[in-house]
Formats: C-alpha cells, structure tokens, sequence
C-alpha cells in the first residue's frame, strides 16, 4: 500500500506526453504483426513466449490480456526490469517483448527487433503504420505509460491554469513534437479535468484487469 491517495492528494494539472506500450519481436519471429502473431499462437499452442519488465506490472497485465482475448497460450518470462527483457527479445531468449515505445524504438530502428504492433485502443500518431491492437481483438483494455504534471492538493485554479499554460505551449513546440514523435511518445497536453477522468477511468480498468488475469503478489 503506498501511503497516499492518487485521487485525493494531489491536483491533476496535465498529461504532458503518452507513451505507447508496443509489442516487439526478435526479428527471426515469423509473426510481422499482431494478426500474425495470433494466427501462430493458435496454431502452435504454448510454443510462443513473451518477456515483460516483471510480474503483475502494467506490461504482465496487456500481455495476459493479449492471451485471454485472443484465446491463445503464451508462456510469460518476467524480468526485473524492461532493459533486460528487450535484451532477451534481441539475443531471441525470448520472442516476443511488451515494451514502452520509448525503450523499445531504438532496437527497432537499428533492426534488432521488429514492431509488431501499439497495445492501445487506436494507432499512434508517432507510428502510424503499425497496427492498433483493437484492430484485431475489439473490446482490448490499454494501460499506457504518462508523463504527467501534478500539483498539491487543493492547488489554486490560477495557478494551475498557468502552469497548465506553460507546460502545454512549451510541449506543443513543432520541434518538441517531433522529437518525441520520433521515440514513439505523443504529446497530450489534456485539461485538468480530463486527466482527472482519466486517472479514475485507469485505475477501474486495472482492477479489471488484475482481477481477469488471477496474477497475485509474489
């Protein structure tokens, strides 16, 4: 238990950027996308595994997830964290890797490992051509990775609407954009009451998920 409320304790301000969860593969994996990778998965049945960065994170839970809607067997391989299971993707200890974009993207560009396909309800903006999950399983939850702004609680409205100014003409630069278009992450820039929504909206959909996968703390 963390020893504060994500809701109550703090002032939602703004989600600066959002950072894809993407699927990658070792790029001897004959899969080219998310489709593929299903159509294999049925046909060689617990013969596909994936790595994430540990068991029960956010990345455990989408790649279970992937499994149950797509009503395949993959074998999950935990690591302690993200760096070392996108190694494993590209030595091909394992062949498939849930990933943060930004990790992930420069293992793709160099050709170490191939981009299956965006975790996430819709394609990215950054990634146009690779498929959205929900293109191939309808109904797939997203747990994406932000980087936010937050003040105290019980923040003055004048000054979050300056801070929200700030951040958002500063992130909404041309060059800033394409910067981080460029690692697979997406400026947001949302209003505080939109990222208020979207904190309850996440946490309901995790106990959604915790609660589907049966995953307990280890």
């Amino acid at each position: 238990m963390v020893p504060y409320d994500p809701i109550a304790d703090f002032t939602p301000i703004t989600v600066m950027l959002k950072s894809y969860v993407i699927l990658v593969a070792n790029p001897a994996f004959p899969a080219k996308d998310i489709r593929e990778l299903m159509d294999y998965a049925r046909r060689h049945p617990g013969a596909v595994n994936y790595g994430t960065n540990g068991t029960g994170t956010g990345h455990h839970l989408l790649g279970d997830q992937l499994a149950r809607l797509g009503r395949v067997n993959m074998i999950h391989v935990p690591y302690k964290s993200g760096a070392p299971s996108l190694l494993a993707g590209v030595t091909g200890e394992v062949q498939v890797v849930v990933s943060a974009a930004g990790s992930a993207m420069p293992f793709v560009k160099s050709g170490k490992l191939r981009l299956l396909g965006v975790l996430d309800e819709e394609r990215s903006r950054a990634l146009p051509n690779a498929q959205a999950v929900t293109e191939v399983l309808p109904g797939f939850m997203s747990t994406p990775s932000w980087l936010a702004f937050f003040g105290p609680a019980r923040l003055p409205r004048p000054v979050v609407d300056r801070l929200h100014q700030a951040i958002t003409q500063g992130a909404n630069q041309p060059e800033v954009r394409a910067r981080f278009d460029q690692v697979g992450q997406q400026v947001v820039g949302n209003t505080p009451e939109q990222f208020a929504a979207s904190i309850k909206k996440e946490i309901a959909d995790y106990k959604v998920l915790v609660a589907a996968s049966g995953i307990k703390p280890e």
